[in-house]
């Protein structure tokens, strides 16, 4: 985004390849046949370096119909694969327009390029309008249904590809009457109601069945509740939405199925009545805190195979008793992992850095939320460690006339290094739930920055003898002050350097940086946190060539 749009994409699912079985030419095997008429591959050889063995060399075919040959299925046939994205224009032209667009208008014209493969487009700019696309850049089919399911005869000229899709063909939503617009990699005639076509207007080349995902419908059923949709609270109350739509549709069936276990008799059906007894008390959201949800997903991971938990209607007696059976092998489960069948989400639910675990709220893509992780699941685990889904967030404030106002969230820390303070810091916050402050404006750069960096070009030299400074220096700014005060200084030489802050009595009160810096002026801000009392501290810079030492008054 810039100062006035802001736009997405999410996933979508054009027809980009095709696998085509084709007859050789028995007159000669770098030909192919196309209703009976030879054509030939264009055939070339690379060298291909192996470790540790002798080089080999490979010889390849490509068809320009059909794309590289990758198997021989027999003497007189040969698989290819067609791609789309083979010998195009990659999109940085259409990225850097998009990248510069201040409207929708500019937008829309940027995206007319069409150079992008795919993805569901959503942009919004600071006057109110919205766009829409459902990009892709595929070609017609003669038999687009049959494309979608398994190799074509490639030696079939109806079976080729014919022109390519061109973009006015594509669905597209401008300023919709609802006011919203939504995406979760769900089909195009969902992003809105009543878009201004639906499923019978849309080629099966772009899109093939009717997904509209739990994910979608839950954000669309928040959205039409109503909200300010430029209140920040109300944007998070979405984005961070962590409702188990599952359990919502299934609880009554359960109910029912709990009656009949009674009536039957079935063993240990007290034991199901009081799991149950606790799932009905759920609010049915996956809160950190919630002991609800390990349970939930322990029995319906047990039962995704047989029973539909989103077509209540569709169960039937046998799968009643089903669900009554897994619920007391899934109390066992967790009773035998945990010693508990109540265990907080966050204490098996997370994701794992630098060795240290962060519990996590939210679903997964098999019981999805808007807040989710995908995890993995293995057989005596005794956590989902969560490896990706939703893995960056960023909710984005435009008004006209105003900054723009953003708040983002991902799972990795803004440094690589695992010796690096900053290797988590982002990590907590989104174990947390926590969004951060994203900033655009000069003065907030300064305000909430931890290190500047200055450069200073004072002419041409080989060297960073050229801007290095002379001196080794340390000041403070303002000093007293409240609340915050900005350490400066100067590094004649490159060094693993640390700035400390310590008390009267020679405790460590923070380390205000700690990591190797090139020769160079620097500003480092801290801001006292908590119950730091007044009075007088000391603030020690650190480096392999010596240390300065300044007195620092915190007055509150």
């Amino acid at each position: 985004h810039n100062r006035t749009l802001a736009w997405s994409f999410t996933s979508n699912k054009p027809d980009h390849a095709d696998a085509y079985l084709v007859t050789l030419d028995p007159q000669n095997p770098d030909a192919y046949l196309i209703d009976g008429q030879p054509h030939p591959f264009t055939v070339w050889q690379e060298v291909i370096e192996i470790a540790n063995a002798p080089d080999t060399t490979f010889t390849f075919r490509n068809s320009p119909h059909h794309g590289l040959v990758i198997r021989q299925i027999s003497p007189t046939q040969v698989l290819c694969a067609r791609l789309e994205l083979v010998g195009k224009e990659p999109p940085a032209r259409q990225t850097l327009a998009m990248m510069r667009s201040a409207t929708v208008a500019q937008f829309i014209n940027a995206m007319q390029m069409h150079l992008y493969a795919r993805a569901n487009t959503v942009a919004a700019d600071a006057w109110g309008n919205l766009y829409y696309l459902y990009g892709a850049r595929v070609h017609w089919r003669n038999d687009p249904r049959a494309a979608r399911q398994g190799p074509l005869d490639g030696s079939n000229s109806q079976n080729l590809w014919g022109d390519q899709i061109p973009f006015a063909q594509l669905p597209t939503v401008l300023n919709p009457a609802t006011g919203y617009l939504q995406n979760c990699n769900d089909a195009p005639w969902y992003v809105t109601e009543n878009p201004g076509f639906d499923s019978t207007d849309v080629p099966v080349e772009l899109v093939y069945g009717d997904h509209f995902g739990v994910r979608g419908q839950r954000a669309t059923e928040l959205i039409l509740a109503g909200g300010n949709a430029i209140d920040s609270t109300y944007c998070r109350r979405i984005a961070l939405d962590t409702k188990i739509v599952q359990w919502d549709s299934v609880d009554t069936v359960l109910q029912v199925a709990l009656q009949e276990a009674r009536q039957d008799s079935l063993p240990r059906v007290a034991y199901a009545d009081s799991l149950a007894a606790g799932l009905f008390r759920w609010d049915g959201f996956a809160h950190r805190s919630s002991t609800e949800m390990g349970l939930f997903t322990q029995w319906f991971l047990q039962l995704r195979d047989e029973v539909d938990f989103l077509n209540p209607d569709g169960i039937d007696y046998s799968q009643r008793r089903r669900m009554v059976e897994e619920l007391i092998a899934a109390g066992d489960s967790l009773q035998a992992l945990y010693g508990t069948e109540w265990v907080p989400w966050a204490d098996i639910h997370g994701f794992e850095r630098g060795g240290s675990w962060f519990g996590l709220s939210g679903g997964d893509h098999k019981l999805p939320t808007a807040r989710m992780g995908t995890f993995t699941v293995r057989n005596g685990v005794r956590r989902y460690r969560v490896y990706g889904g939703n893995n960056f967030m960023m909710i984005i404030r435009l008004k006209q006339g105003e900054s723009p106002q953003a708040w983002t969230m991902k799972p990795f820390g803004q440094s690589e290094d695992p010796a690096s303070p900053h290797y988590t810091d982002l990590t907590t916050l989104y174990s947390l739930d926590s969004l951060r402050n994203t900033y655009y404006e000069e003065a907030d750069f300064r305000a909430h920055a931890e290190l500047i960096v200055f450069y200073t070009v004072t002419g041409i030299a080989s060297g960073d003898e050229a801007t290095a400074p002379r001196e080794f220096a340390l000041a403070v700014a303002p000093n007293p002050f409240n609340p915050a005060t900005t350490v400066r200084f100067s590094l004649p030489q490159a060094s693993p350097t640390r700035v400390v802050v310590y008390n009267l009595l020679g405790q460590k009160v923070t380390t205000l940086l700690d990591r190797r810096l090139a020769a160079g002026h620097y500003q480092v801000r801290w801001q006292p946190q908590g119950a730091t009392a007044s009075g007088l501290y000391f603030i020690r810079l650190e480096t392999d060539f010596g240390q300065r030492t300044v007195r620092a008054v915190l007055l509150k």
